[in-house]
């Protein structure tokens, strides 16, 4: 049955794929990463606004980018986690944490993005590897430039600015896809795989919210801490859905290479 199905393109495509979701083991590495990210990503959000309020003159973009990008993150898991999120990010601003923890810091989040970066670069099978002032100028790069792109995109009236964070959002994962790992992407699979990840990241929030506000279970078990395993759920299926997309890229490439 399965020799049959690989005679023709688009189920020979379909099971590539799924060959190479269970050779990569997706959701365990889904997993590794939710875990990783849950222990990354207050030092990554406060080095990354640290940097940009540092910034001479930019306080009130500030103002807004900071709640943006906790919102976003958090959402699907309530207020509650949104404000946890906040806390933290405040106990560090407001507190000396002195040369080393800042050192500590910006270590911690490299670690995050070099963790994305070797898992794509398993996805994509590169066995060549860029050099350590290369990883680590761009992981600066994204750190302190990334809110700042951001903030074009908030500052835009109304309406528009809901547009613009649409498409900062694809052209962001265009980019990932693009540029992340260490092969010469076409820009096509990336676009595509942007899109299908834009796509299902955007209805699995939806979801996720819509189940956070009808679900009963973990109010009822966890009380005031149910928004962590819901909080969980959120970073799992975003990963799921991301690395899945980096699948599509590398399997459509290879199509289009024959």
């Amino acid at each position: 049955m399965l020799k049959k199905l690989k005679k023709l393109p688009f189920w020979n495509f379909i099971l590539n794929i799924y060959e190479h979701i269970q050779a990569f083991q997706l959701n365990k590495t889904a997993s590794s990463l939710a875990y990783t990210t849950i222990l990354s990503v207050i030092p990554l959000l406060a080095i990354s606004l640290v940097t940009f309020r540092a910034m001479g003159g930019m306080e009130q973009i500030y103002k807004k980018v900071t709640p943006f990008l906790i919102e976003n993150l958090s959402e699907p898991a309530g207020i509650k986690a949104q404000k946890t999120i906040e806390h933290f990010i405040d106990n560090i601003h407001s507190k000396e944490i002195g040369i080393i923890g800042f050192i500590m810091l910006i270590i911690t989040s490299m670690t995050l993005l070099s963790t994305i970066e070797t898992v794509m670069n398993q996805i994509w099978k590169s066995k060549s590897k860029r050099t350590l002032f290369f990883r680590v100028s761009s992981y600066w790069f994204f750190i302190s430039l990334g809110p700042l792109a951001l903030s074009v995109v908030i500052g835009m009236p109304g309406y528009h600015a809901k547009i613009g964070t649409a498409f900062f959002l694809y052209f962001f994962f265009f980019f990932f896809y693009k540029f992340v790992p260490n092969e010469k992407v076409y820009w096509r699979p990336a676009a595509i795989a942007a899109l299908f990840t834009f796509v299902f990241i955007t209805a699995s929030r939806i979801g996720i919210v819509f189940y956070a506000k009808q679900a009963i279970s973990y109010h009822t078990i966890y009380g005031g801490l149910a928004a962590i395993p819901i909080f969980l759920i959120w970073i799992h299926a975003a990963w799921l859905i991301v690395l899945l997309g980096g699948i599509l890229s590398f399997e459509l490439q290879k199509s289009l290479r024959g």
